[in-house]
């Protein structure tokens, strides 16, 4: 399974995903450890993350 790497949406840092996410769960940036959560398939080229509030 090839990397998957997404934009912050707080610092807009680039960081990977481990590889078994999967839509609604909470991933934490690897720069600022923003708390964000995966919006859609997370190896479909449109997926996005966003800020947990």
């Amino acid at each position: 399974m090839a990397l998957i790497e997404l934009s912050c949406p707080i610092c807009d840092a680039d960081f990977a995903l481990g590889g078994d996410e999967k839509p609604g769960d909470e991933v934490y940036c690897s720069y600022c450890g923003s708390p964000c959560r995966i919006t859609a398939d997370p190896y479909d080229e449109e997926c996005q993350i966003e800020e947990e509030i």
